[in-house]
This record gives C-alpha cells, structure tokens and sequence, in this order.
C-alpha cells in the first residue's frame, strides 16, 4: 500500500510540474550557500527533473499508473528502460560532485541504496519484459521500498522545497 500511496505522489507531483526549475531562483538568492552546496543541490535538482521525466516520458501512461494502478507491463518496461539510465547516471555524477558535509550521510544513503534500487529496477523490466506477473509485483514493490523512504527522504533532506515521494 505505502508504494501505491507513493507512487501516486510522485505521479501527482510530475502533473503539478513538482520539477527542480522552479526552484533555481532559491538556490542563487540564498547568501548562506556555498559552492559545494550549490552544486550538490543542482545535481540532486537536475536528477529529480530527469527522473520525472523518465517516468512520464512517451504518450502513454507514467510509470506510477502503468507499473502500479492499471498494470500494463508493456508500458511499465518502456517507463523502466528510461529511468534505470537517470538512476545509474546520479550515481555516477556523484563521484564528480562532491557533498557538503551537512549533506555526508544523504550522500552516503545515495551510494548504498541507489545501486540496490537500480539492480530491483531491472528485475523489474525483466519480469514485465517475460509477462511474469507474479515476479513483476513482487519487484515493483521491492523497488518501492528501495527508494521510499530511504533515498526519498535523503532528497528531501537536501532539497525541502520539492517533496521527492
């Protein structure tokens, strides 16, 4: 139940543009921010854009709907092999961009979770690609559970203008 629950917030928070843009404006008008901070922040910005993205790309349902409240397997694999890239490239990006030191532990969550989250992921695409149902279910609810609350509450605690589930 608490992946449906979040799934739809991250569903109804692409629809409402929940997107990293608007809040550039923030970033640059806060005197107290560093330049690792800035950076950090944008990247995590620039990953959450990517990852809405991802899941509401094509002109089918987004991810949360088709993986979730009307399962359509076809469309959740296409939703999937668009979000397992901006997945593994946050990780990647955050070995170029290093964190602040008030932001250690979130980072830390990053690197342990994100990978675990990304391997579910593509357990996710394989069972939906082979019509499993059974095995499909089971991994999108893993997947969930990857990253509610674990990585979602870190993007909270480093960007709390955007609620991330």
């Amino acid at each position: 139940m608490r992946f449906v629950i979040g799934l739809i917030a991250i569903g109804l928070l692409a629809a409402c543009g929940g997107g990293s843009n608007q809040n550039s404006a923030v970033v640059s008008q806060s005197p107290s921010s560093d330049q690792v901070t800035v950076r950090y922040l944008a990247l995590v910005r620039g990953f959450w854009s990517d990852y809405l993205d991802a899941e509401n790309k094509g002109t089918e349902a987004s991810a949360p709907v088709a993986c979730i409240q009307e399962v359509d397997m076809k469309v959740c694999a296409d939703r999937v092999k668009e979000m397992i890239p901006v997945l593994q490239k946050f990780l990647t990006d955050l070995d170029s961009t290093p964190a602040p030191v008030k932001f250690a532990t979130d980072d830390a969550n990053f690197r342990h979770e994100l990978p675990i989250a990304i391997a579910d992921l593509k357990l996710v695409l394989s069972a939906a690609i082979a019509k499993d149902k059974a095995t499909f279910s089971a991994k999108v609810d893993t997947y969930i559970s990857d990253m509610i609350p674990a990585v979602t509450g870190s993007l909270d605690d480093v960007d709390p203008t955007v609620t991330h589930n």
